[in-house]
């Protein structure tokens, strides 16, 4: 455990002269911002908007994962070529705190991204229709359906490359944002990039009162659980096999 927090802290540390926590911060600020302008300038259903801004999120989530991901994997192919990783004495807390540090600043972006806007709708605008405690609601279930988003992209960023890993990110993104309509009807449920935007969506409808495909929602969260664990138990096996090969090379 302290090997853990000892490689995490370096984590930290790592990405001080990197614009890592600079996009952490700008994006939520555009996203929010673009949002509460059009809303200010553009009277529209207030659901409909508060719905729109999460399923932004969740659409947009596994491109930055990727993203971030590959960053972080630059770090280390620019610090020696993954030796600071694979010479560690202790080489899956190292991994582990790899992604602990990667979804620690995930969670941070997202809250800061929900509330930012879920502040400037309720008090600035007065127009929110849920209230204030929503929007932690929101950011919970975004970071949970999407955790093991950060296991497979930090794996193919360390394992391939970053081209592989951003691709396949804007494919996810893609996938996600066309199956929120009739096409992802029967298949969101089986498809780990629309989770994020489907769960948001159903936790507002919720809060709406309407109502949805109770079954698809379980089966979802059973298959959600089951990636989530054995992501990262293949995680845990594939970082200590590791030799550093790359397709980059």
């Amino acid at each position: 455990m302290i090997a853990f927090y000892r490689c995490l802290k370096s984590e930290f540390l790592k990405v001080r002269h990197m614009y890592f926590w600079l996009w952490h911060i700008v994006i939520p600020i555009l996203i929010s911002g673009v949002f509460l302008a059009y809303s200010a300038s553009v009277p529209r259903n207030a659901y409909g908007m508060v719905e729109a801004y999460v399923q932004v999120l969740g659409i947009g989530f596994p491109f930055l994962i990727a993203l971030f991901s590959v960053m972080v994997s630059e770090q280390e192919m620019s610090a020696g070529h993954y030796q600071i990783l694979l010479c560690s004495p202790k080489r899956l807390p190292a991994f582990l705190s790899k992604l602990m540090f990667l979804f620690l600043a995930g969670v941070l972006t997202v809250f800061f991204a929900c509330f930012l806007f879920g502040a400037g709708y309720t008090f600035l605008l007065q127009r929110s229709p849920v209230s204030i405690l929503f929007y932690g609601k929101a950011s919970l279930i975004l970071l949970a359906s999407s955790f093991h988003l950060y296991i497979w992209h930090l794996f193919l960023s360390l394992r391939f490359n970053k081209g592989l890993s951003i691709g396949v990110g804007i494919t996810e993104s893609l996938i996600s944002a066309l199956f929120l309509t009739g096409m992802g009807e029967g298949r969101w449920q089986y498809t780990p990039c629309s989770w994020a935007s489907r769960f948001v969506t159903y936790a507002l409808a919720k809060e709406k009162g309407s109502r949805f495909n109770g079954p698809d929602v379980s089966l979802a969260i059973s298959l959600l659980i089951f990636t989530t664990i054995a992501a990262f138990l293949l995680y845990c096996v594939w970082s200590c096999r590791w030799e550093g090969g790359n397709t980059s090379d």
